[in-house]
């Protein structure tokens, strides 16, 4: 989660000196208060729920944070799509068949036989 924080705010415009690094590296403050903030903000008050009955409310904000985020998208994709086009044209292949399609095959048939 730090890792997420810390990849948005830089390419947001925040400087590597004030956020650190991606992956590991020395603790700097923005992610120690990062941290105290996810933790008393998010998680303490889910972990305050005596029964699952009282998430439903946290549902909702999911719901409409992915609609949100489908809004976003849907208005977002003719822009990207007029600007990258013509370089992923020239790149993009749809489909590369070889032995590690078992590999994938594997993970994901694992992922749906709980």
């Amino acid at each position: 989660m730090t890792q997420l924080i810390v990849v948005v705010f830089n390419q947001c415009g925040a400087s590597k000196e004030f956020t650190g690094e991606y992956a590991g590296g020395p603790p700097t403050i923005f992610k120690i208060v990062e941290t105290i903030i996810t933790g008393f903000g998010i998680l303490f008050p889910l972990s305050l729920v005596r029964s699952f009955g009282g998430l439903r409310y946290f549902s909702i904000v999911s719901l409409v944070s992915l609609f949100f985020s489908l809004i976003v998208l849907l208005v977002e994709l003719p822009f990207y799509i007029k600007y990258y086009w013509p370089t992923i044209e020239a790149r993009v292949v749809l489909a590369n068949w070889d032995l590690n399609i078992f590999n994938g095959a594997g993970v994901v048939f694992f992922a749906f036989t709980n």
